[in-house]
């Protein structure tokens, strides 16, 4: 119950991920050149954060940076109260990462998934957990390591007040999950190619872990609430604990057995609160329950479209009358409907079909919900979040959409890329 928070106290909080590609794109930025970029970003603010003798991300005074496994650039914005407070934190993010990258040589590539080198191309980066948590990743799964070197995403945080609040925001978010990745859907490259998906990151993810990662159906269950969170969380295999700096293997047993002290990897101690916090930062779902409630459906996609994300999200979520309206609109969707409108999801797009239409037929339902709930509880902006929704929704066309019309047969990802993206293709 910690996490609940009266009105007055909600925020919003938003995660931005990036790759970083050599200006030819002929390959991702190297583990070299990634730390001479954490090491000139201090030339403006920043505390390392090191792990042995490697800088795997700065603490800044407002916000975080920190490493994906495979060198993508996360920024973890603090809470705040209006997007116009975020606007100003991400615009001066991107603008240091483009004019640090720039400098040796490298480019931002905002799209959800590497749109053209291959895993084996990739390195990863060289911290602990990701030691324990790749090997495990491959007995339980067969792109989860696509998932963890090729991928980004564009994550939203939001407030509740009580567990009743909670669990009502915990439907509407995962039943809509699929409406927020077919809008902003943003990863229809692989191997410089088509690759024949609106989001091919939701399709990775599907095929990452069962266990930890997707729908969580119990959610829709009658007393569903934090108790019931809790014992899913328990039952979700571990990865590692982490002692003394050194990451313990304990990759496939559970929390739960680690509570009653029965790990001998541990020499059966009983878990800390640190151990509990750290075991639920691996549970990967749709939607994922901390002190806050984290939207992790989005594609990653070029600034503003993840304030455009937390602008739905709050219109949707943080009105009573528009989270009253969804939870009405949702209620004929079966649990299965959900887990179907899913698996269809990474090809089909907003022509997913679903109890009321396609995705498409949805959006034009639920957006002006979510405009008008932001109208009512956001503070006004120096700029309309929503606008682009407004396009998606009138056109039907996505981000994926718009990268695929702009293909000529006669010419590459790489081409196209680089001139969407403004990329000078300089050699060095």
């Amino acid at each position: 119950m910690q996490g609940c928070k009266p009105k007055e106290r909600w925020r919003v909080g938003i995660e931005y991920e990036v790759f970083l590609f050599h200006n030819t794109l002929s390959r991702r930025a190297n583990a070299k050149e990634i730390q001479t970029i954490l090491i000139n970003w201090q030339r403006y603010e920043g505390t390392p954060l090191m792990e042995g003798e490697e800088i795997i991300g700065l603490q800044l005074k407002q916000g975080v940076l920190t490493l994906e496994p495979g060198g993508q650039f996360e920024f973890s914005a603090p809470p705040v109260k209006n997007l116009d407070q975020a606007h100003a934190l991400f615009t001066t993010f991107v603008t240091r990462l483009a004019t640090l990258a720039e400098e040796i040589d490298l480019t931002l590539i905002p799209l959800a998934a590497d749109p053209l080198t291959k895993l084996q191309d990739r390195f990863w980066m060289p911290k602990g957990r990701y030691a324990i948590m790749a090997p495990y990743m491959k007995e339980v799964g067969t792109l989860g390591h696509e998932m963890m070197t090729g991928t980004c995403t564009s994550q939203v945080n939001l407030d509740y007040a009580s567990e009743a609040d909670m669990v009502d925001k915990l439907r509407v978010s995962l039943a809509l999950q699929p409406l927020a990745t077919a809008l902003f859907a943003n990863s229809p490259f692989s191997h410089g190619r088509p690759n024949g998906y609106q989001s091919y990151r939701r399709y990775i993810w599907q095929h990452t872990d069962q266990d930890r990662c997707g729908f969580l159906p119990f959610a829709f269950d009658p007393g569903m609430g934090f108790e019931r969170y809790i014992d899913y969380a328990l039952d979700v295999p571990m990865y590692f604990v982490k002692r003394g700096g050194q990451y313990i293997n304990v990759a496939g047993r559970s929390f739960r057995t680690f509570l009653k002290g029965e790990l001998p990897e541990l020499k059966r101690k009983k878990p800390t609160m640190g151990d509990w916090r750290d075991h639920l930062t691996t549970l990967f779902p749709e939607v994922r329950v901390k002190s806050i409630l984290e939207m992790r459906g989005a594609d990653a996609a070029p600034m503003p479209q993840p304030l455009t994300l937390a602008a739905f999200w709050m219109g949707l979520l943080y009105n009573a009358d528009a989270l009253s309206f969804c939870l009405d609109y949702i209620r004929s969707w079966s649990v299965q409907d959900i887990e179907a409108i899913t698996q269809a999801l990474p090809i089909e797009g907003l022509q997913t079909q679903t109890p009321t239409g396609t995705l498409w037929d949805v959006a034009k339902v639920i957006l002006p919900c979510a405009r008008q709930g932001y109208a009512q509880e956001a503070a006004p902006s120096s700029f309309d979040p929503l606008a682009l929704l407004d396009e998606i929704v009138a056109t039907g066309k996505t981000a994926s959409d718009r990268l695929l019309e702009g293909l000529d047969l006669q010419e590459s990802v790489t081409s196209l890329l680089q001139k969407r993206f403004g990329i000078n293709g300089v050699t060095t």
